[in-house]
């Protein structure tokens, strides 16, 4: 899988089907998977903002970074975790209309703001079920969860 330092990573696939990771240090990690995710994908990056849209999500999703924002597209299909984590940063996510899961959302110093609640430092709610798990924190910056 691509990886960079002092640089930006930019990746259009068509499935991921076998582990992965994507890392990145000083730059931007920009992901699109037209189709699917069956096996665990990890994308990093230690000064850079994460951007990563998929079609379909059947397995863990990790994103990380130490100075930037997070943005999470899942079109279609949400039946795998995702945990999403910045230190300086807002995270933004969209999930399908009928995804089923757990959310767990803390801020040290934002706003968190979903279709289902809304808080000053910490949320939990189950959605549909809660089959899969959405972990996601940022010590300073705001978060956001929407369906569509």
């Amino acid at each position: 899988m691509p990886g960079t330092s002092n640089g930006s990573v930019s990746a259009t696939l068509e499935d991921v089907s076998e582990a992965a990771t994507i890392r990145t240090t000083n730059g931007t990690v920009d992901l699109l998977v037209r189709d699917t995710v069956t096996a665990s994908l990890s994308i990093e990056s230690s000064n850079g903002s994460i951007d990563a849209r998929v079609r379909e999500l059947f397995d863990r999703m990790d994103l990380r970074t130490s100075n930037g924002a997070v943005t999470v597209v899942v079109e279609r299909t949400l039946e795998g975790d995702v945990e999403a984590r910045t230190s300086n940063g807002g995270i933004d996510v969209r999930v399908p209309f009928d995804a089923s899961f757990a959310l767990s959302a803390e801020t040290s110093d934002g706003a968190i703001d979903t279709d289902w609640g809304r808080s000053d430092g910490f949320l939990e709610v189950d959605v549909n079920g809660g089959d899969y798990r959405l972990d996601l924190k940022t010590s300073s910056g705001s978060i956001r969860v929407t369906r569509g």
